[in-house]
């Protein structure tokens, strides 16, 4: 054997040794820890607590009682401080939004209380009875209307039939609503056949026809803006001047009051002949509007300096009373519905719905 053979072989064996002692140190490690757990007892298990009686139970309540009260105090402080607030602002947001719908309402119904005498009396007007012939409204010859202007502020009126003080009308009102219902499907064929310009492909062979079929309904539909006229008129104005009076009791008679006055006259005025008045009932009506402006402040007859003027008109007989220019008198009322617009209530925590702002 070479000294080289004899290096190596000495080498191989110290790192068996090496190996022998590694193996033998974690074996000791493991045998001392055993050893050390075999010479401490293991720990004797805690005794249970002793049952109390039901006067140590209630002695230890007594006892804790204020501790637990007070933290039931703030938590409960706490939890005003959190809630109140969002609570606060929700209860409010619904009084506003109901509110809101009591003002929209009374809205709607002062609109249609205002607007119902201008609606029949311009109904009247554009149904001109004798215009309804097919030969005086054959477009091929050189003048003709064509079909009648029906009215469309009937639809936006239904309101008045569910007003309690206009009940004793509320017949009137439903036939005038039918009427016009009768007499809008007809018209409407009529008033496309001539805006259409249908009339030129069959040379107004359906003409007399389509006339034929509207003539009855817009005869009917004239008697019963009539009737709804002459029947609704009384009550629509005592309702009118109820709710004058109680604006009057919150607010005097300010603006708002003048305009309701003055236009109430003016209305009264253009209505007398569509009632069946004479003209000598027109022009006294009229002499009473123009000393009613004559008493109205002065800021409002700045406004009303053309009223006044055509009041002048007619009676000097170059003006028809019936002509007497609506100004905006009634508009503001029709935007506010007489009443206090509700506010919309700040909100600090908010309430799940609008911007806190007033409206």
């Amino acid at each position: 054997m070479s000294f080289r053979d004899d290096h190596e072989a000495a080498i191989a064996r110290v790192s068996a040794l090496e190996g022998e002692v590694e193996h033998l140190t974690r074996e000791n490690e493991r045998l001392q820890a055993e050893n050390a757990a075999l010479r401490d007892p293991p720990k004797p298990p805690k005794p249970p607590k002793p049952q109390r009686t039901p006067t140590e139970r209630s002695q230890r309540i007594r006892k804790l009682a204020p501790k637990i009260a007070g933290v039931v105090g703030v938590v409960a402080v706490f939890a005003l401080m959190v809630g109140l607030p969002a609570y606060t602002d929700c209860k409010n947001e619904r009084s506003y939004k109901a509110e809101l719908g009591d003002f929209e309402r009374q809205k709607s119904t002062w609109y249609a209380l205002v607007e119902f005498e201008d609606c029949a009396r311009d109904t009247l007007h554009q149904l001109d009875l004798g215009s309804l012939d097919a030969a005086k409204q054959d477009p091929r010859g050189n003048s003709y209307r064509g079909a009648p202007t029906l009215n469309e502020c009937v639809e936006k009126l239904a309101v008045l039939a569910s007003i309690p003080t206009l009940a004793p009308a509320k017949d009137a009102l439903d036939q005038w609503r039918i009427a016009y219902a009768t007499a809008s499907g007809p018209h409407k064929r009529l008033d496309e056949y001539y805006r259409n310009q249908d009339w030129k492909d069959d040379n107004y062979a359906a003409g007399p026809q389509l006339w034929a079929d509207l003539t009855p309904a817009v005869t009917a539909f004239h008697a019963a803006t009539t009737e709804a006229l002459r029947k609704v008129s009384p009550l629509s104005r005592a309702e009118i001047r109820a709710i004058q009076r109680k604006y009057e009791a919150r607010r005097g008679k300010d603006s708002m009051w003048w305009r309701i006055e003055v236009g109430f006259l003016r209305n009264e005025l253009v209505s007398v002949r569509p009632l069946g008045g004479t003209q000598d009932a027109m022009l006294a009506k009229a002499k009473e509007l123009r000393q009613l402006i004559g008493t109205a402040p002065l800021e409002l007859r700045r406004d009303w300096r053309q009223i006044i003027d055509e009041l002048d008109w007619v009676d000097k007989g170059v003006k028809d009373p019936r002509d007497v220019t609506d100004y905006p008198l009634w508009e503001k009322t029709k935007a506010e519905g007489v009443g206090p617009i509700p506010k919309r209530p700040q909100q600090k925590e908010g309430c799940g719905g609008g911007d806190g702002g007033a409206v």
